[in-house]
């Protein structure tokens, strides 16, 4: 029996260690437990069970899930009228204004405000992302998606079924920017 649907990645595939090489090592994001059935492959074969290691990992799930259904309900019928009224174009400057806000915020080494000031911005965030929703143009889910597949594409020094030899970071810096010219050549 192949995994659920939910687990099967739209561009990626299929999970398993081919795929995704750091679910076969002990420090692996997630453990996958199942049953084997027909001594099919590993991986397409097992009735998916995902856990989290880290219980941290479930307690921001929530907190994340949270704070996406508090922007849902400001922005709904009976919501905050401010929130309702404003536009990609209308948060811009906010945009603006919090990312300022952190590298101010950097700069003063205060880790307390750090904290409140991203979330200022990744409330920016959560705005665009529930407008997009609203208008049926893309979700948070996809923008998180988006950068997930984005993280893999540009680091296969870490993400590929066959490793490199160790690289610099100036190297690293080198390859994101050629992966980066070669995607938007496709585009």
């Amino acid at each position: 029996m192949p995994p659920p649907d939910h687990l099967t990645h739209p561009t990626l595939g299929r999970p398993g260690p081919t795929l995704f090489p750091w679910l076969a090592r002990p420090e692996g994001l997630m453990i996958i437990k199942g049953r084997r059935d027909n001594f099919c492959d590993l991986f397409t074969s097992l009735r998916f069970t995902i856990k989290f290691l880290s219980p941290i990992m479930a307690t921001m799930s929530d907190r994340f899930d949270e704070v996406v259904a508090i922007m849902a309900r400001l922005r709904g019928d009976g919501g905050c009228p401010w929130d309702r009224k404003q536009t990609r174009e209308s948060l811009k400057s906010y945009l603006i204004e919090e990312a300022y806000e952190v590298l101010e915020t950097i700069d003063a080494q205060d880790d307390r405000k750090l904290k409140e000031e991203l979330g200022d911005v990744l409330l920016q965030i959560l705005f665009h992302a529930e407008i997009g929703r609203e208008r049926k143009t893309f979700t948070i889910e996809d923008v998180l998606q988006t950068l997930a597949e984005k993280l893999i594409r540009r680091h296969p020094h870490v993400f590929s079924e066959s490793p490199s030899d160790p690289i610099t970071a100036a190297e690293v810096i080198h390859r994101w920017e050629e992966i980066k010219q070669h995607e938007k050549a496709q585009q």
